[in-house]
């Protein structure tokens, strides 16, 4: 869900263009099916189901692709290969 909440932000603040080289990761469409609709009043929207989220995916992609010098490559895909990869997870410092 955070794809939803910190994307947008982004994106309309220019940071993801003009800061972020490179983003990868995934939108939790059909995943989270059971969380619509899904409310966010501070940007008063509110996504009432897959195809709503849909739209919006597209149309934050699109505004990213559109951006004139946005240096962002943008890889939509989901990579858990670190979950298996033998390296130990951080432990939090004591």
């Amino acid at each position: 869900m955070m794809e939803w909440l910190v994307l947008p932000d982004i994106v309309r603040s220019g940071v993801l263009c003009r800061d972020i080289d490179a983003l990868m990761g995934e939108f939790h469409l059909e995943i989270q099916w059971f969380l619509y609709p899904i409310h966010f009043p501070d940007r008063n929207l509110t996504l009432h189901n897959y195809t709503e989220a849909t739209v919006l995916k597209d149309e934050l992609l699109g505004k990213i692709e559109q951006t004139p010098n946005c240096k962002t490559q943008i890889a939509m895909q989901d990579d858990e290969t670190h979950g298996n990869d033998g390296v130990p997870w951080p432990k939090p410092s004591t």
